[in-house]
């Protein structure tokens, strides 16, 4: 007789917990994420980072130093109004046959640049907002994104650099404000 009972609650205790797991599956299911008190404070100090920033587009331009007969300086900037912050930004370009990307260097708009890939003719680099201390830092705009050394293989072509749209980007609160109609589309090298 004990051994029947023994596994008739054991079985009963299994068929509870399951239906418990369910039942707090069901609660649970319609309610917002919990925040701990230490995702309050991030999201206060980025809501007061943010309180500083007038919201307007951002786009991307360029300039040009020739460092000799066959390697130039690109140095693409982020502009944007005054007081205008972004919380992330990719740039993506691609580069005619004719042209090898010698080295990328970061710029000045974030202290995180997590993602920087190159290859010979195409880079991609991402840089996002940081947490310092205790403040989120923003990008700041009006200051040199990035740097590319570029060198031509055949000096006497004409080469071009293009802008790849699809992966050109800049966000702030999550929602794009890149302007595409100012923003660089192609560089004559």
């Amino acid at each position: 007789m004990l051994v029947v009972s023994s596994a008739y609650f054991y079985w009963q205790n299994k068929l509870l917990q399951q239906e418990n797991r369910s039942l707090t599956a069901k609660l649970n299911k319609g309610k917002p994420p919990e925040m701990s008190l230490n995702d309050f404070y991030l999201y206060a100090q980025k809501t007061k980072a943010l309180e500083q920033v007038v919201a307007s587009s951002v786009y991307y331009t360029t300039r040009v130093s020739k460092l000799s007969d066959s390697q130039v300086q690109v140095d693409f900037y982020l502009l944007g109004g005054e007081r205008m912050k972004v919380d992330a930004a990719d740039l993506s370009f691609n580069l005619d046959p004719n042209l090898e990307l010698v080295q990328l260097n970061k710029g000045e708009t974030f202290q995180n640049y997590p993602r920087l890939v190159k290859t010979n003719n195409h880079a991609t680099v991402t840089g996002i907002a940081s947490i310092t201390g205790n403040s989120v830092l923003l990008g700041e705009v009006n200051k040199i994104f990035l740097s590319a050394i570029i060198k031509k293989i055949n000096p006497e072509l004409s080469s071009r650099l293009t802008i790849d749209f699809e992966n050109t980007k800049a966000y702030l609160q999550g929602e794009p404000i890149l302007n595409l109609v100012a923003t660089i589309k192609d560089l004559q090298l």
